[in-house]
């Protein structure tokens, strides 16, 4: 299934991963789905080189006075339903990710999730 073959309706979150998007700068159906996305409040993440694809698509979803202002949390900036970081913020950007999608139970599950993927503790 292409990108042309899939609405935002159909979307739940959309992820992108980082590494080489110059082929995917300009795509235009990738904009366009981005654009909808974030125009629908969908969560969009991306993270590396995929963070700034991000962030173009929610300036033109919103336009410049529009957009959300970000926080930035542990280096991971938020902005709404907005989730983009560095590469060497994998792990942080997975944990805030997760906060912005609600899947933690309750604070000893998010604080055991935190101890296990960022600071390497076993039960």
């Amino acid at each position: 299934m292409g990108l042309e073959e899939v609405t935002a309706e159909e979307i739940g979150v959309f992820l992108l991963p980082g590494g080489d998007l110059e082929p995917w700068a300009n795509h235009l159906p990738l904009q366009k789905l981005l654009r909808e996305l974030i125009f629908r409040n969908k969560v969009v993440a991306g993270i590396c080189s995929a963070a700034e694809l991000v962030k173009a698509a929610h300036q033109a979803a919103r336009g410049p006075d529009g957009a959300e202002p970000a926080i930035v949390r542990n280096g991971v900036e938020i902005a709404g339903n907005i989730v983009t970081a560095p590469p060497h913020k994998y792990v942080d950007f997975a944990i805030e990710l997760g906060r912005v999608l609600d899947i933690y139970k309750d604070d000893d599950d998010f604080e055991e999730t935190i101890r296990f993927f960022k600071k390497f503790e076993a039960e």
